[in-house]
């Protein structure tokens, strides 16, 4: 009789702790999901998207980027004086 109550409560933990991880893993796959999506750094711009030019500022070269199909913006700043120096240089 106490062999079996054993293996009872030996099976309801084994189910509890594989609930824990699947709890635990799915929670960091999501957070990770959540951080891919809105604050990662790492990519700038989709790739199979087409992006529109919303508004450009000149005097500060900032652009902004609206996705055609998701609608995600992106803020750019572009660099012209550093392609000027470099192609206009006076000898």
């Amino acid at each position: 009789m106490i062999e079996v109550i054993k293996e009872i409560f030996m099976i309801v933990g084994m189910c509890v702790v594989g609930l824990a991880v699947y709890v635990l893993l799915y929670t960091i796959i999501n957070k990770f999901r959540k951080w891919r999506k809105n604050g990662c750094k790492i990519k700038c711009l989709c790739k199979p998207h087409i992006y529109e030019i919303q508004w450009h500022w000149v005097n500060t070269g900032e652009t902004s980027l609206v996705c055609k199909k998701c609608g995600k913006k992106k803020t750019l700043f572009i660099d012209y004086d550093f392609h000027k120096k470099n192609n206009h240089q006076e000898d």
